[in-house]
């Protein structure tokens, strides 16, 4: 049924009206930023920050976060080469991009009211307002960029595209070579499926779609390139020493160990060789002490019960977030029926690189658990509970209509 002139034109002015409460309501979340977050940070974003500052002063490239430090020292030329703007501006700037961005790819999902409200939950995620690194919001960013290739109107970029970003993620965040090998390893294995199958290969490596394919992978290959020659501050064993590090902080706080060791970060060759003596590599650790790695694992697993829900459900306003929910799922109970989702979710690629994100969470458990390595699932996350939420409003909808079903 055709809408009338009249009720379009007053759902497009409620959408306007709605787009400016949220560019005020962005407006002011960004200057108590700068009143919340003390400077200097400290922690891995003092050294994001040098980072910006060399990549300016020398045009080299952070080797542990390539592209993170280039958009740094963007964001530091920007904010007139001072520091501590340097920060400020930089942390506002990455989380209204994710903002915009996840309400972007939700308007394409589902529809525009929905994607507003992904863009302002986004907002109000707590702990990604409080984290001072925000080397995890880009990678997200970039991630949700990702996804957003895959509606673009050229449909043969349209993956390669994706992928193309995906593997840019990786140099923002280097733990986004799992969910990008991962999807790799899926797309390759169906080809090989369709090759068994039919033998032949369809159209991923068709031809007629190569020009698209070079015109995405070339580009990234060339700009990774360039970053290999000029990188600086190489770290050959930051895996183990990351594991190190972060066993001994986990150590630390299993045995209740602060009052001899105050700062775990800094002393943690100390802390691993009083806990696990004679082990040099984490392999040796793993074989000789078992039940610490159990032990480590298994108070990881306690604290992902907390942090990886608060990722999403940690509101910095939870009682106006919790309203505009009810006003969202009330609209959207008196719409019916969902009929709106079209065939968006049925893409393979949308749906393995959603799922190839759920990786992160097993590398977070072998290492360290905290809020800010979810980071990078907000957007896969507020999606999940859109469908779950929406799909619980369609089955109430089906047994008010159908009582006797």
């Amino acid at each position: 049924m055709r809408a009338r002139p009249g009720s379009s034109l007053r759902s497009s002015a409620a959408f306007i009206a709605s787009l400016v409460l949220y560019a005020t309501y962005a407006i002011g979340a960004a200057k108590t930023l700068t009143s919340r977050l003390s400077y200097p940070p400290g922690m891995d974003q003092d050294l994001y920050l040098a980072a910006g500052r060399d990549f300016v002063d020398g045009f080299v490239f952070l080797w542990r976060s390539p592209l993170y430090s280039a958009w740094m020292g963007i964001i530091y030329w920007v904010s007139g080469q001072d520091l501590k703007n340097c920060f400020y501006a930089e942390k506002i700037a990455s989380v209204f991009f994710l903002s915009v961005l996840v309400g972007w790819l939700g308007w394409l999902l589902f529809d525009k009211w929905t994607g507003l409200l992904l863009a302002f939950w986004v907002l109000n995620c707590k702990y990604l307002l409080l984290e001072t690194n925000s080397s995890h919001a880009l990678a997200a960013c970039v991630l949700v960029l990702s996804g957003l290739c895959l509606y673009l109107p050229n449909k043969s970029i349209r993956l390669p595209a994706a992928l193309s970003m995906l593997l840019l993620s990786t140099q923002f965040r280097s733990e986004m070579w799992v969910p990008l090998f991962a999807t790799a390893i899926y797309l390759a294995a169906r080809q090989l499926r369709a090759w068994i199958r039919h033998r032949r290969l369809v159209a991923l490596i068709d031809y007629a779609v190569l020009p698209s394919w070079l015109a995405a992978i070339v580009p990234c290959v060339g700009l990774l390139y360039l970053v290999s020659f000029r990188v600086s501050n190489v770290e050959p064993q930051r895996l183990t020493v990351a594991f190190k590090q972060n066993f001994a902080v986990n150590y630390v706080e299993r045995y209740q160990m602060f009052s001899q060791f105050p700062d775990p970060w800094s002393q943690w060759p100390a802390i691993w060789a009083s806990a696990l003596p004679g082990a040099s590599r984490p392999v040796d650790a793993l074989v000789r002490y078992p039940g610490e790695f159990f032990q480590h694992v298994l108070y990881n697993l306690r604290l992902c019960s907390r942090s990886f829900p608060a990722n999403v459900l940690a509101s910095d306003r939870p009682l106006l977030v919790g309203l505009t929910l009810i006003a969202y799922f009330s609209w959207y109970f008196r719409l019916g029926l969902d009929r709106s989702l079209r065939s968006s979710l049925s893409h393979p690629a949308l749906v393995v690189i959603a799922c190839s994100m759920g990786l992160l969470i097993p590398i977070s458990l072998a290492l360290r658990v905290a809020v800010r390595y979810y980071i990078q699932l907000i957007p896969v996350q507020l999606i999940i509970m859109v469908l779950v939420g929406r799909g619980l409003i369609n089955r109430l909808r089906k047994s008010l209509d159908n009582p006797s079903g």
